[in-house]
């Protein structure tokens, strides 16, 4: 018997970067994770912890998060493209997308600071990783995208 599961995305489980009703600050693992599970059920603890280490540190290496989720390397990995068919450099900027789109449409921060609020190393290197996914600089993509206030 084949049985086929649904991989699960980073819009899945994306936590809007400004929503106050999910707040990081001062918790432990067991706290956050009680917390995403509540707002964002998947029903699987090790992509919501995933979600939740890129929510909160942003842009780190692949290595750093399985050691964040004192899982192995060469164990994380497999698991992740296995859990969502992508592989975890793919599915952490998946997520970051998610986060730069959401700060350039619901937020006034400049550029230099939503490429530093998602630890990018420089806005260059922000503008480039925005520019392959969007096939447009982030200034442009907000302007056609912005929320309009009210």
């Amino acid at each position: 018997m084949d049985t086929k599961y649904k991989k699960i995305l980073p819009a899945d489980v994306f936590i809007p970067i400004a929503d106050p009703s999910f707040s990081t600050a001062d918790k432990d693992k067991k706290d956050i994770i009680s917390q995403l599970l509540a707002n964002r059920p998947t029903g699987n603890d090790f992509i919501d912890l995933f979600a939740i280490l890129i929510h909160q540190q942003r842009n780190l290496h692949v290595q750093t998060y399985a050691k964040m989720m004192d899982v192995e390397a060469t164990i994380f990995s497999p698991a992740i493209v296995a859990m969502t068919g992508m592989a975890p450099r793919e599915w952490i900027h998946a997520y970051l997308d998610l986060a730069s789109c959401e700060l350039l449409k619901k937020t006034d921060l400049s550029l230099t600071e939503i490429g530093k609020e998602l630890r990018f190393s420089s806005l260059d290197a922000f503008t480039q990783f925005f520019h392959q996914r969007h096939k447009c600089r982030p200034k442009e993509w907000r302007s056609h995208n912005r929320t309009r206030k009210k």
